[in-house]
Parts: structure tokens; sequence; C-alpha cells
């Protein structure tokens, strides 16, 4: 099963683009230290969540107890399918402006579930309520000030939000998406739920059972494959839910599976 990085906001409202006010100096002309950051207001400006649609690690919080604007680095914990490119590759994404009641309750190395809400918008170093965001690929070089004046997180490939994400019109509501233009997920690859549950069927959940030779058959995600699948979990020290979700998938990849 392939995983695609989706836009990790329930609501799309952007508010400026990377080449528009006080964005434009963050990579033009200075092209050597840069990123290309979008805002994101959500649905009206208000503290909207952050709702990843793939699982993140964070690998840096920058602001709290400093000068400088309250920020969380991300990386997903899978190697993901993004629009600028055919190969899977992990994405890094930043955010800015959280208030610190919110970001104060995060950890470095702290996994960020998918579907989950771990904090808000925020106007830390802003005037309205949103979220500063980059999106890049490749070696992670710091955060640094470029001959613009402008505090940069540097990556091998600052990315475009439609380079970065798919969207999924099941979770995100576009009221505006400015100039970009976003591809919608391609769907013929993933369950509905993005992941493989009970009640589940089809040519994928058969390659499934078959992978479980003589346990399972079928093309039917039963109670009978449900159970097999919690004593893999357990077997391997995963959550035991029964689910076949990115982290499950990996290590049944990584025992001979194949999609």
């Amino acid at each position: 099963m392939k995983e695609y990085a989706i836009y990790p906001f329930e609501e799309m409202r952007i508010t400026q683009m990377h080449n528009e006010g006080n964005h434009l100096p963050h990579w033009y002309p200075d092209a050597n230290v840069s990123d290309k950051p979008w805002d994101e207001a959500c649905k009206d400006g208000g503290r909207s969540y952050f709702c990843p649609q793939n699982d993140y690690v964070i690998e840096e919080i920058l602001g709290l107890g400093s000068s400088i604007t309250n920020s969380v680095r991300l990386k997903t914990v899978n190697k993901v399918y993004i629009p600028y490119q055919t190969e899977p590759t992990y994405l890094e994404i930043t955010l800015t402006h959280m208030e610190e009641e919110d970001i104060r309750k995060l950890k470095v190395g702290q996994i960020l579930k998918k579907g989950s809400k771990p904090f808000r918008e925020g106007k830390d170093g802003a005037d309205s309520y949103h979220f500063h965001c980059t999106a890049n690929i490749g070696k992670y070089y710091d955060f640094k000030k470029n001959t613009n004046g402008k505090w940069c997180y540097v990556y091998e490939k600052s990315l475009l939000p439609d380079e970065a994400f798919y969207i999924d019109k099941n979770i995100n509501t576009i009221y505006d998406a400015k100039g970009y233009r976003f591809q919608e997920v391609p769907t013929q690859f993933l369950p509905d739920r993005g992941w493989f549950t009970k009640g589940d069927s089809g040519e994928n959940v058969e390659k499934i059972c078959n992978w479980y030779a003589d346990k399972v058959k079928g093309n039917y995600f039963g109670e009978y494959l449900e159970a097999c699948v919690k004593v893999f979990q357990k077997q391997n020290g995963l959550e035991e839910d029964g689910n076949i979700g990115p982290i499950t998938l990996s290590k049944m990849e990584e025992q001979g599976f194949k999609e």
C-alpha cells in the first residue's frame, strides 16, 4: 500500500503565497539560504488545529524561552509519495506562530499520529492567527538568516505546497488555494480510511490474506485476519489494534510482504 502525503489541515485557506509580501525575501534573490513559506489560516483565521494525515516525528522545537518565534520542525515517520517526484521520500515540514501554551506540551522525538490534533494556529510573532508553513526534502542544513534578513529552514530542496502534498476531498475542505494547483490523491491505491481494517475487501486485502498463506483465504478482512494481524503486531512490538496502517505494513514488508 502506497502512502501519500496529504495536506495536513482539515480546512485550507491560504492567505499568502511563497512569492508574495514578506515571504518573497525568504528565497529571492538569495536562493542559497532559502525556504518557500506559505500562510495557512484554515477555515476562518481562528484557532484551528494542525491535523496531520500522515505520522510525523518532532525533530526540533524552537522559540520556548527565547526571542525566536515559536516553531516546530517535523519529518514523516515513513517515506511518502509527493507530487514533486515519482519515488517516495521523507517529507519535512515546519510550522510557526503557535502559542507557547500549545508547543510547551510537545517533545522532540514525539510521534504525532495521523488524525491527531496536537496544536493550534497562533499569533506568536504575528498579527493574526495562522500557521507559517514550509515543506522540504533532503538534508537539513540549519535555521539560517539570509542576506535579505529572513530566517529560513534550509534544506537541500524547498517545496511549494502543491509539490509537497496531495489533497483528499474526504478530508480537506478548500476555501482558498490561492494560485496553487493541488492534485487529488490517487485513490485507486488507498482504502477508504487510509488503512486496512475489519470489513474491507478487494484485491489489496487478498494480497494480505495470501501473505498469511495457510492461515487466511479470500479477499475479505474478517475476524480471523484481524486476529492474525494482532498476533503479528504483538510479535513485532507494535500496537495491537488489528489494523494494517503504515507502521504495520512497513514491518510486513521487512519480512517479505510485497504489494
